[in-house]
């Protein structure tokens, strides 16, 4: 959004003076979600890197999710672009996602409540935390136990293509 982009100026102007950036050094935009069950009230987005984002029951919380994905990326490895540069929609891969089509299809709609059908991505780095963190999560674990009859608590890092593969072999 051009309203967005005199704060992304700002960030990528002053990103010259230091050389490791955190989540502070980005320009960010909050933003209410609809009043629903299946998602988590707010989103934070890092402007100009729209797959960059945090969702919580808060704007604290938000906040804190994007903070935890941004250190997840520096921990693997992964450069941090600079602060304010636009940045391409990098899509992972769907493989392992894709072998359970059915597990997938069910555990979206009957774990998650997204109605069948709709327009939901998730690829083989999807993760629960991707669609709510905290209490949201046990009560997905919680979910998953009933839906499948399976339990997940175990997978720490969440990871849809892990619980897949899980349900799958029971």
């Amino acid at each position: 959004m051009a309203k967005d982009q005199p704060r992304a100026i700002v960030k990528y102007l002053t990103s010259f003076l230091k050389a490791d950036w955190s989540v502070e050094d980005y320009p960010l935009r909050y933003r209410a979600q609809a009043e629903t069950d299946q998602v988590p009230s707010w989103v934070v987005q890092i402007i100009n890197w729209w797959a960059m984002t945090g969702v919580g029951e808060s704007k604290e919380e938000a906040y804190r999710s994007l903070q935890q994905r941004l250190e997840k990326r520096r921990a693997a490895g992964r450069r941090l672009p600079r602060p304010g540069k636009r940045v391409p929609i990098e899509l992972a891969s769907t493989n392992r996602v894709d072998k359970h089509p059915d597990i997938a299809e069910r555990f979206l709609r009957e774990v998650i409540g997204f109605a069948s059908g709709g327009p939901v991505f998730i690829s083989d780095q999807s993760s629960l935390a991707d669609f709510g963190t905290g209490d949201r999560i046990h009560q997905y674990m919680e979910k998953i136990r009933q839906v499948f009859d399976v339990d997940a608590t175990d997978i720490k890092s969440g990871n849809l293509a892990d619980i897949f593969e899980r349900i799958h072999k029971t």
